[in-house]
């Protein structure tokens, strides 16, 4: 990893990142580039919303789980999907 990260290589970063699965000097590198880049720091907070949003969706007592939905609703969900060519 180069000293200072660009927009690019942060993204490849984010997952790593908010899972603390990255090294003191690549943690240092990721918020110093946040620090100095807006965007970057805005697609990090959207992104990190995003996956609280779901782990509290996902992980919600009550909601239906896919064995429960009906055979007919499946059905025709997979045919509405696109045809690979």
């Amino acid at each position: 990893m180069p000293l200072i990260l660009t927009c690019e290589q942060l993204d490849q970063f984010v997952v790593d990142y908010l899972d603390r699965n990255l090294s003191f000097w690549e943690r240092f590198k990721f918020r110093f580039h946040i620090l100095f880049c807006p965007k970057c720091k805005a697609f990090l907070d959207g992104y990190a919303k995003t996956v609280e949003i779901e782990k509290r969706t996902v992980s919600s007592p009550g909601r239906p789980t896919i064995e429960e939905a009906p055979e007919d609703l499946i059905r025709a969900i997979l045919a509405a999907r696109p045809k690979k060519k």
